[in-house]
């Protein structure tokens, strides 16, 4: 019991450092994502949008997918939840901020102060990380379409 955070924050600062080194930028991309998406994401979304690397050409690589999207999980112990919906008989499993209080943390200034400093996220620099990764994406798709028509006409 003597180990056990004694505030909310601390809480959070535990589990955001217990996130694996080599997992923490998918781990901050993911929280970003669901910190600022205006609508609900499935597991599947997420995990295609953290594998996505802007920096990189090509952006996106097959490669790198997470071939089992509950991964996610690992990589953020206790700071999200699954829930599992049905919309015109398709079951779709949402992924999202395990509370209210996590986006609140996460946003903060009191994370600035302690040992999870780098989970920060401010508002301008996700929703353009959520752009940057998003076109892409969608470029990328829409050429694999373009392909397989053109492929077929010709």
């Amino acid at each position: 019991m003597k180990s056990l955070p004694k505030t909310l924050d601390a809480t959070y600062d535990q589990m955001l450092t217990s996130i694996d080194e080599d997992s923490r930028e998918q781990g901050l991309l993911a929280l970003q994502w669901l910190t600022f998406s205006v609508q609900p994401l499935s597991m599947a979304e997420l995990a295609e949008a953290i594998v996505i690397n802007t920096r990189e050409d090509p952006v996106f690589d097959f490669e790198d997918r997470l071939f089992n999207p509950m991964q996610i999980l690992r990589f953020l112990p206790g700071l999200v939840t699954i829930t599992s919906t049905s919309w015109h008989c398709e079951r779709k499993n949402e992924i999202k901020l395990a509370h209210s209080s996590v986006k609140e943390y996460l946003i903060s200034s009191r994370i600035c102060e302690g040992p999870a400093k780098e989970f920060h996220i401010r508002e301008d620099n996700a929703n353009l990380i959520i752009a940057e990764t998003w076109l892409p994406y969608h470029l990328h798709a829409c050429s694999d379409i373009l392909y397989t028509v053109n492929t077929v006409l010709d």
